[in-house]
């Protein structure tokens, strides 16, 4: 997230950003360049997640940009009450653009009947996102197939280029190493 805001403050070094991230011990607010950090929720506190919803809500962003990791708030409750939020947020005017690091599909540890439930509560979070938000960004084709046919969904690469393999001995005389020795 934090290269995704730098590469947007390079593109638009006019925007401010306000970035509303989980608080650390010592740290509350801090300015960057265009960028201030606002320490201002807290994992497994449903008080300081109404808190969060409700500085948006006054706020009232032309978009908010949303990293969610599945548990970020804590547990299932936690993760419905932010839901839920988005959905207050979006009766509000907000444009609310997900980014998803992950899109789990249970179904791929088994067929066990606790699977099939965690892939339907599974199911019910993506239709609630496919609802709120006006573009979802995953960062591989696969985690977009799981969301079926929306064209909202973006993939973002990663941007990890990939590498040829290269042979060991070519590799260990290009580094100068010991072509005998055993790495």
């Amino acid at each position: 997230t934090k290269q995704l805001v730098e590469g947007l403050l390079l593109v638009r070094p006019d925007w401010q950003i306000e970035v509303l991230a989980e608080k650390a011990p010592g740290l509350t607010e801090y300015r960057e360049n265009n960028l201030l950090v606002s320490r201002v929720w807290a994992r497994n506190n449903l008080a300081s997640l109404w808190t969060l919803l409700s500085l948006v809500k006054q706020q009232k962003p032309k978009t908010l940009l949303v990293s969610l990791e599945g548990f970020m708030f804590g547990g299932w409750g936690n993760l419905a009450v932010f839901l839920l939020g988005l959905v207050w947020l979006k009766f509000f005017g907000i444009r609310i653009v997900i980014i998803l690091h992950q899109v789990v599909d249970f179904l791929e540890f088994g067929k066990h009947p606790i699977n099939y439930l965690f892939s339907t509560l599974n199911w019910v979070f993506l239709q609630i996102l496919k609802i709120v938000a006006v573009k979802i960004i995953v960062f591989e084709e696969e985690l977009k197939r799981r969301f079926g046919k929306i064209n909202r969904v973006e993939v973002l690469p990663h941007l990890i280029p990939m590498v040829e393999k290269v042979d060991q001995q070519v590799a260990k005389k290009h580094l100068d190493l010991n072509l005998q020795e055993e790495y």
